[in-house]
């Protein structure tokens, strides 16, 4: 889920053939930060908060209707930063290193994730309730963390038997996501696929995936658990945002389109359609998997386009606001810490008011996050390039 927002300059000079798989370019844009994609990973990670919010503090469950959502805004955004980069490596260097490549995504991920598994494991009987922390620690909860099986194990067991560990998932799902795109990557690119063949098996495997999801949704053929936690019934919102990222890097649509009314258009009409499903489907519909999942992730998809290629509007004002951007790069921390704290403020606070809980479970969490970020996160950070050269600046 995390990473800070590099792009390519989207129309510096480059040279395309779409019947052909171009290797290393002599022509290397420079890199860009994209501030409104870290506001726009604040809005999602402050979605999945309110979620639990409703999930943890009884008085609020009508917030727990929709603020998984922002999970998928997470996908998306996971989706289309790896490829640009393992794109812009391909296209520096002719090839994908994947040793480099997982040691980049290992520095920048297990650091914190496993910082918090050991706080978790070392002082939960604290932090959480007892029946919640009999939850966590029962069978192999914890091993199937460290091992990024969460989501398997919240497949199989709709009772949440994972307790405090359950929101892991979704950080399962992404790291076997990582793993399965790059290989694809590294194999097609040695297979010499042209670049659109590469952009529509991209698209083919979106379709086929909502497809397969949207028939079991519709005919029974899988409970909620499985159809909310399996891998193959989640990754298409990530194809779909590797889909934008070749849009983007390999410019498939032409410059004056970026500039266009109709591309302002378009962006506005995926704006109100991402609005539209996320008021009118939760995601314990049904419909939340049969239609309104495809119709929320292309939305975002495009929304992500259209911040990448504006420098400036009112959008990106709200989004580049210096609170959403630290909000933005604290996020990883914020998914990991913030239902453990919702749990230890209603616990040491259970006399309070809710909204006074509720006010402290958000503080613990932001404290939380700011540690893992500046003394954990950041030391790997800065030992990432180092280790494996810079394929982002």
């Amino acid at each position: 889920m995390p990473s800070s927002f590099y792009f390519d300059e989207p129309f510096a000079k480059q040279t395309f053939s779409p019947e052909s798989c171009v290797s290393a370019s002599t022509e290397i844009a420079v890199f860009k930060h994209v501030p409104a994609l870290d506001g726009l990973r604040a809005v999602a990670v402050l979605l999945v908060m309110l979620l639990h919010v409703g999930a943890f503090f009884p008085e609020f469950a009508g917030f727990a209707k929709f603020g998984g959502m922002g999970v998928d805004i997470f996908f998306v955004l996971s989706g289309f930063l790896i490829t640009c980069v393992l794109l812009k490596e391909h296209n520096k260097t002719g090839g994908i290193s994947l040793k480099n490549f997982y040691v980049r995504r290992g520095l920048r991920l297990m650091p914190a994730y496993w910082f918090f598994l050991i706080v978790l494991y070392t002082s939960g009987s604290l932090l959480l309730s007892a029946e919640r922390a009999n939850t966590t620690y029962a069978g192999g909860n914890f091993i199937y963390s460290f091992f990024y099986l969460t989501n398997w194990i919240s497949a199989a067991a709709p009772d949440n038997v994972t307790g405090a560990l359950t929101h892991t998932w979704s950080l399962a799902v992404e790291e076997q996501f990582y793993v399965l795109w790059s290989l694809l990557l590294f194999v097609f690119f040695r297979q010499k696929m042209t670049r659109s063949q590469l952009f529509y098996l991209t698209l083919f495997a979106v379709g086929a995936l909502a497809f397969g999801r949207a028939r079991r949704a519709s005919t029974g053929g899988a409970p909620g658990s499985v159809l909310y936690f399996s891998t193959e019934t989640r990754i298409d919102a990530m194809l779909i945002g590797c889909a934008a990222a070749m849009v983007y890097m390999w410019k498939l649509l032409p410059k004056t389109f970026y500039k266009s009314f109709c591309f302002d258009a378009l962006a506005l009409g995926s704006a109100g359609a991402a609005i539209f499903v996320f008021a009118g489907c939760p995601y314990s519909d049904v419909n939340y998997y049969s239609f309104a999942l495809p119709v929320f992730t292309a939305s975002i998809a495009v929304i992500v386009l259209w911040l990448a290629t504006r420098e400036t509007s009112v959008f990106h004002s709200v989004l580049e606001i210096k609170a959403m951007g630290w909000t933005g790069r604290i996020s990883y921390g914020l998914y990991l810490w913030h239902s453990v704290m919702y749990e230890a403020s209603g616990k040491f606070f259970a006399s309070s008011a809710p909204g006074v809980r509720v006010f402290i479970g958000i503080f613990l969490a932001f404290a939380a996050a700011s540690v893992s970020y500046y003394l954990v996160e950041k030391i790997f950070l800065s030992a990432k390039d180092k280790l494996t050269g810079a394929v982002v600046k």
